[in-house]
């Protein structure tokens, strides 16, 4: 079962996703009742985000191999970080050598869209970005960490 006894915590207290809200990459309450969590985290969407969506959180880790549409050739990685009473969540820039990632992507014939965001940042394709990550193309992203409460969240199995 879950528990928490002031100086660790389960990891059984986040709840499971179901597959439909595995499948929505964005954020919305409407996505958010899809599942009964209280956190869900994905990183299926390639952007690094978390937001607070009434009292349930939806926390994206990005992609460390691949920049997120930000102009910039680093990717992202989320660290998730027990606290007293708190999960606290940071996102970091990944910096790499692009240009041989792109290299070793061309030497395995994957001339793509893809292999030319490594260098370029930004990504070929943005049809399934909502209007507001659609119209943030080559900007400069710095997501701010977000602490989730986890006190009275966990849930005895």
């Amino acid at each position: 079962g879950a528990r928490h006894d002031g100086s660790t915590v389960s990891p059984h207290g986040y709840r499971g996703l179901t597959a439909s809200a595995f499948s929505l990459p964005w954020r919305s309450a409407k996505e958010m009742a899809l599942s009964d969590a209280d956190v869900v985290i994905g990183g299926h969407a390639g952007l690094p985000f978390g937001e607070q969506l009434g009292e349930r959180y939806w926390i994206n880790s990005g992609v460390i191999g691949m920049p997120a549409n930000d102009g910039t050739q680093d990717g992202w990685y989320l660290l998730i970080i027990p606290e007293e009473g708190n999960v606290r969540c940071e996102w970091h820039r990944l910096s790499y050598n692009a240009r041989a990632a792109q290299s070793a992507m061309h030497k395995l014939n994957r001339f793509n869209g893809y292999a030319e965001t490594l260098l370029s940042g930004v990504w070929p394709s943005m049809d399934i970005l909502p209007d507001k990550e659609f119209s943030q193309q080559g900007r400069a992203i710095s997501p701010e960490s977000i602490t989730i409460p986890i006190v009275n969240r966990l849930t005895e199995y």
